[in-house]
């Protein structure tokens, strides 16, 4: 999902991406697995690729560039060049791109946030959860005690 488009056109901007799922989607307290990051443009300067863990100290992180092959190649925490970046996300609060050296130009900069698929399997069933829910209350169903008159309610498989 995309979730980030800013553009880098001076020293130390940012472009910031919450990595913790709990913080994009309410009561899913898992990290993403990967965050990937398209910069366009012309510039000349240096993006750096940093992650953190307390949100208040960054640090250099591994990025990957994915080749015109479609493969990532080896890892890198900075690059003078445009193309696409996959960043891994797990164990980290956020990740960011920064504009760590600037001389002309602009970078655009679009980013997707990617959870595991479990993450993804559990996300998809809360939001279901919640659709059904909203559904009950728009119609004004009381959903506890419809639940409790299911003859199967409280029998353990």
């Amino acid at each position: 999902m995309k979730i980030l488009s800013a553009t880098l056109w001076k020293l130390n901007d940012t472009a910031m991406v919450d990595t913790d799922i709990q913080r994009v989607y309410t009561g899913q307290a898992s990290p993403a697995e990967a965050v990937g990051f398209d910069l366009a443009g012309t510039y000349v300067g240096t993006i750096s690729f940093e992650a953190t863990i307390d949100d208040v100290t960054y640090f250099p992180a591994p990025a990957f560039p994915q080749g015109t092959s479609g493969l990532l190649s080896g890892a890198v925490t900075s690059t003078t060049a445009t193309g696409r970046w996959m960043m891994p996300a797990v164990g980290y609060s956020r990740v960011r791109v920064r504009m760590s050296a600037y001389t002309s130009g602009s970078v655009a900069v679009a980013a997707a946030l990617t959870a595991a698929n479990l993450n993804l399997y559990l996300l998809r069933e809360l939001m279901i959860m919640n659709d059904i829910l909203v559904q009950g209350l728009n119609l004004k169903i009381d959903l506890d005690t419809e639940y409790r008159k299911d003859p199967t309610y409280g029998i353990l498989p």
